[in-house]
C-alpha cells in the first residue's frame, strides 16, 4: 500500500488575482527540506503570491490548474508521484485569496489517477494494484467545503484471514483468491457498510465480474 503524502500547508494571501492559465505542465517549485522518509518538501508560489507547501517523491513535481471542486475557480493540482500504474495527486482548492489543502482522510495513499464527474459533483480515485487490473481500489468522493468525503468504495484485494489464540496471532493470505467488496459511507459509519461482496479464484475473474462490481459501486449515485 502506498503511503499517504503528508501535506504541509502555508498560505500567504497577497492579492486576489485568479490565474489566467488553465494548465502549467512544469512550473517551478523550490525544495525547502526533506521528510524522515526522504520525500522532498516543496514550496510553490501561485501567480497571486499565495504559497503552498507539499511533499513529493519527485524532484520536479508537475503543477496543474483545474476546477476540481466545481465552484468556477481554478484550483491547484499537484502530481506528487508519477508511478508506472498510478499517478498520485494532491489538491489545493481556492478559498478567498488563498488555497486550502483538500483532505481525504479515509484513504492513506493519495488520490490515484483521479477523474472528475462534474454533472454529479464527484471526484473519483482509482488505484490499479496489480493482477492486470483485477486488484484495485476505487473511491468516489463528494465535496463538503474543502474536504473530500467518501461516498462509496470498491476494493479488490487478496483474501486474508486472521486467527488468535492464547499464544499467537496468525494471518493467512491466499495468493490465488480475491475478495471484492463495495462499501457505502453515506450512513456515517467510519468503516462503511458492505453492500456487495464476492470471493473467487483468480481464474474466475472476468469482465462481467468487474462490470458487476462497478455497477454496484455506482448504483443510485448518478442522475
Amino acid at each position: 500500500m502506498m503511503k499517504k503524502r503528508f501535506a504541509v500547508i502555508l498560505m500567504l494571501c497577497l492579492s486576489f488575482a485568479l490565474p489566467v492559465f488553465a494548465l502549467a505542465e512544469r512550473e517551478e517549485t523550490q525544495i525547502v527540506g526533506l521528510t524522515p522518509q526522504w520525500d522532498y518538501i516543496h514550496r510553490y508560489t501561485a501567480e497571486n503570491g499565495a504559497e503552498i507547501y507539499f511533499t513529493s517523491i519527485e524532484e520536479r513535481p508537475r503543477i496543474e490548474w483545474e476546477d476540481v471542486n466545481f465552484d468556477g475557480a481554478q484550483d491547484i493540482v499537484v502530481l506528487v508521484n508519477a508511478g508506472a500504474s498510478n499517478a498520485m495527486y494532491e489538491f489545493f482548492v481556492r478559498e478567498g485569496e488563498g488555497y486550502t489543502y483538500a483532505r481525504y482522510g479515509t484513504i492513506d495513499y493519495g488520490l490515484a489517477n483521479y477523474r472528475l464527474d462534474g454533472e454529479n459533483g464527484y471526484v473519483i480515485s482509482h488505484a490499479n494494484n496489480g493482477a492486470a487490473g483485477a486488484m484495485f481500489d476505487t473511491c468516489i468522493f463528494r465535496w463538503e467545503g474543502s474536504e473530500l468525503k467518501l461516498v462509496r468504495r470498491a476494493n479488490s484485494d487478496l483474501v486474508r484471514e486472521s486467527a488468535y489464540d492464547e499464544e499467537q496471532y496468525t494471518e493467512t493470505t491466499y495468493l490465488n483468491r480475491l475478495r471484492i467488496t463495495v462499501q457505502d459511507y453515506q450512513t456515517g459509519e467510519m468503516s462503511g457498510t458492505v453492500i456487495w461482496e464476492k470471493q473467487l479464484d483468480f481464474e474466475a475473474i472476468d469482465a462481467s465480474i468487474l462490470d458487476e462490481a462497478n455497477a454496484r459501486l455506482w448504483q443510485g449515485l448518478r442522475k
